[in-house]
């Protein structure tokens, strides 16, 4: 067997000194020397031997073997830094040179102060025979975390020569875990979310819906009495009014909490805007026996700018809130300037008041507080929700200031009256349309007060021809009807490519249209029709309220737009504007050829 030179030397010396031994006279004190000798000698070999293999070990990372893969160029193929470390700790070889640049010294030494005892436990497990593994934090503010896992390095006899340290930095796992465990909980919660707006919304529209269905049963009985029959009637019509109210306010939450609310900021009158609020509540005031005062104190600015159909709904919901929870007392709007901008509406009821465990859901969509609230005076629960968005969007809030049960509550609204004002870009035909449109909404909005019975005279539109243009056969008749009862005549078309045979072989005084129809949709319909020349008014009828649907209306060439549910006053008013503004006399609606269909 080869040796190496410092081993050779270290016998040699052991040689010399052998023949002055040999010649001691005590024969058994020589033999004990020559024991302690012998195991003085074969400790110091295996000494010196581990002491020439390491420094082989080192070498070799130096002088890599010709012909063959250096231990450093597999290792440094891994994403992990790699060492090596012998019993006694100390590190004999790493892939990264920040660690190797310190073998030769107990890796012990390299580890942070505050995981070095943890590390020596490891570490003395691993030696055990165990695999072990720990996380530690490293990198500026330990930002970086790296996993460090130790395992036994055993010869063909299994005996533990050493350790194999792998480290690897996980940071970016790690920020993944917590990442996705985010998202997860995240959707978890949309998903609860969703499924307790479903649970609240199969409620909510059931409720008037079943209403609704049950009144109609009793109303087909033949033996009802006239006053039957206009209960029946009411019961329908408030509870086809409460689900109407049910989808705009979902609609205008749902908009508001995905960013697509969009304002119209423009100067527009205080003393406006309070008159309309009056003026809207008084009748539901009068059948509760209330009062409603407004307090205007002065120094208030006469114009303010923002967005008044939002005002407009945010005083409603919570005046009328304060009116519809008042019997025989007072509803008082005190208004008051908090800063420069920041106008405040003070609405104070003596109506049943609000229990301090109930307070703090009362601003969350379906609460109402206490449940029998509900049972008494109904309601969706979204009035207060949307009205708290609106007034944050408009530079304000709405708080519950007080309340105390028996004595009535204080909710206070504020609002920027300085927003910057919105850009219009409307003028002509177009602009009066979309002014005319947003008048009639705005008169109309929230009319829950008004009557079923249609007040018409037949003259209002005696001989005024008009084509109905809808898919609906329900829809078809309840309009028919309605035209009827103002003594208009009407054909009907099922959808956009009857209309057009129909316009080009008669000459209709206005159009009314639905949306959404088969074959050909009324944005096609309308944009072929004025393509073509066609000036006839052109009335859109669809389910979608909202004013983005309202100004696409009008891009494609409609002039005015009713929503559905159809209230038959606005339809018949717009009518009659219509025809009352029209450029051209209704026999030459039809002389423009309409264009072949493909």
């Amino acid at each position: 067997m080869f040796l190496p030179p410092l081993l050779t030397s270290q016998l040699q010396e052991i040689a010399d000194i052998s023949p002055t031994l040999s010649g001691a006279p005590d024969t058994f004190a020589h033999s004990v020397i020559g024991i302690a000798l012998a195991l003085i000698v074969f400790l110091a070999i295996v000494k010196i031997y581990r002491l020439w293999e390491r420094k082989r070990f080192l070498d070799r990372k130096e002088q890599p073997y010709v012909g063959t893969v250096d231990l450093r160029d597999i290792t440094n193929a891994l994403p992990s830094r790699v060492s090596y470390i012998d019993r006694d700790g100390i590190l004999i070889f790493s892939n990264r040179e920040d660690y190797a640049k310190h073998c030769g010294q107990p890796l012990c030494d390299l580890v942070d102060s505050a995981m070095r005892e943890q590390y020596k436990v490891h570490f003395e497990a691993c030696l055990a025979g165990e695999s072990v593994s720990m996380e530690r934090s490293g990198g500026a503010n330990g930002c970086r975390i790296e996993q460090v896992q130790l395992l036994p390095h055993r010869n063909d006899k299994g005996e533990i020569l050493g350790a194999i340290v792998v480290a690897t930095d996980i940071t970016a796992y790690r920020n993944t875990q917590i990442e996705l465990s985010l998202a997860k909980d995240l959707a978890d919660s949309a998903n609860a979310t969703k499924s307790a707006f479903l649970a609240h919304m199969s409620h909510e529209i059931r409720t008037p819906l079943g209403a609704v269905l049950g009144f109609s049963d009793l109303l087909a009985q033949s033996n009802l009495s006239p006053t039957e029959r206009e209960r029946y009637v009411g019961a329908i019509r408030r509870n086809g009014d409460l689900l109407n109210s049910l989808i705009d306010d979902i609609l205008d939450i749902s908009k508001v909490e995905s960013g697509n609310m969009t304002l119209e900021i423009q100067a527009l009158s205080l003393e406006a805007i309070l008159a309309d609020i009056r003026a809207h509540l008084w009748v539901q005031a009068e059948v509760k026996h209330t009062d409603i005062i407004i307090t205007r104190p002065p120094g208030l600015p006469r114009d303010i700018h923002s967005d008044p159909t939002r005002l407009r709904q945010i005083l409603i919901n919570i005046v009328g809130n304060a009116v519809k929870f008042t019997e025989r007392g007072r509803v008082e709007v005190v208004l008051e300037m908090l800063s420069s901008t920041l106008l405040a509406f003070h609405v104070r009821d003596s109506g049943c008041g609000i229990a301090a465990d109930h307070a703090a859901d009362l601003f969350k969509p379906f609460h109402q507080g206490d449940p029998s609230i509900k049972r008494q005076y109904g309601g969706t629960g979204l009035g207060l929700a949307l009205s708290r968005r609106l007034a944050r969007m408009l530079g304000g809030d709405v708080v519950l200031a007080r309340s105390r049960p028996g004595e009535g509550s204080v909710f206070t609204i504020t609002i920027d009256t300085a927003l910057p004002l919105s850009q219009h870009r409307d003028s002509g035909r177009d602009g009066e349309r979309e002014r005319r449109g947003e008048r009639e909404e705005e008169r109309e909005a929230g009319d829950d007060q008004r009557a079923f019975a249609i007040d018409l005279e037949p003259e209002n539109l005696r001989g005024v021809h008009v084509l109905i243009v809808e898919d609906a056969l329900d829809n078809q008749l309840l309009i028919g009807t309605y035209l009827e009862s103002a003594g208009a005549i009407y054909d009907i078309a099922n959808n956009g490519v009857e209309a057009l045979a129909k316009i080009q072989q008669i000459g209709f005084d206005v159009v009314i249209m639905d949306i959404q129809m088969p074959l050909m949709d009324g944005y096609e319909t309308a944009a072929t029709l004025r393509r073509q020349g066609y000036d006839i008014p052109l009335v859109a009828l669809t389910a979608h309220t909202m004013r983005e649907e309202r100004d696409k209306c009008l891009a494609h060439g409609f002039d005015d737009h009713v929503g559905k549910p159809i209230n038959p006053e606005r339809l018949l008013r717009s009518i009659k504007t219509l025809v009352s503004q029209a450029p051209k006399s209704p026999s030459t609606y039809h002389n423009h050829p309409v264009e072949p269909m493909h």
